[in-house]
């Protein structure tokens, strides 16, 4: 079946991102590849959670096969808001008009060390984003600390092993 998707994605740029990402360990300093570094042309907004998960699954594969010690996590930054909002969204249209300007983005992190599994990011993991079914999501609220009374706002979506 051909693809007539309008977006190329550049597997070089992700197989290249992984290997140099472990070989420097830059996962310590959280060095992230964003979609629209992977995909031309640049991603429209409202396509961003199907192309990321596509790369995230792309990404995931490499890191299982070659990188046993090494987790990928997929996060979407959503709007800041002046005020602590929660889960406002229940389904995949609703959260993508909670995304903020910058696009969504892999990370890889050393098994265990994961940022939603540490106490300090105080993720949650609600029942009620049931996007897809192999794989979890985090929600995370916190307080920006250069922008007074603002609150940012993340989502995690990681592989869900049983």
């Amino acid at each position: 079946m051909p693809n007539l998707s309008p977006y190329q994605m550049d597997k070089k740029r992700i197989n290249t991102w992984v290997d140099n990402t472990v070989f420097l360990k830059s996962y310590k300093e959280f060095d992230d590849l964003h979609i629209d570094e992977i995909f031309t042309p640049e991603p429209k907004q409202q396509d961003w959670f199907d192309l990321s998960i596509e790369a995230y699954e792309y990404a995931l594969k490499l890191v299982e096969e070659s990188y046993p010690n090494i987790s990928c996590g997929l996060t979407f930054s959503l709007k800041a808001e002046n005020t602590r909002q929660g889960v406002n969204f229940k389904n995949i249209q609703e959260l993508t008009g909670e995304f903020d300007i910058t696009p969504p983005s892999l990370y890889l992190f050393k098994k265990g060390e994961e940022l939603w599994n540490l106490p300090e990011t105080e993720c949650i993991s609600p029942g009620n984003i049931q996007f897809l079914n192999n794989y979890i999501f985090y929600y995370s609220e916190f307080e920006l600390k250069d922008i007074k009374d603002e609150f940012g706002r993340t989502l995690w979506c990681t592989k869900k092993y049983t």
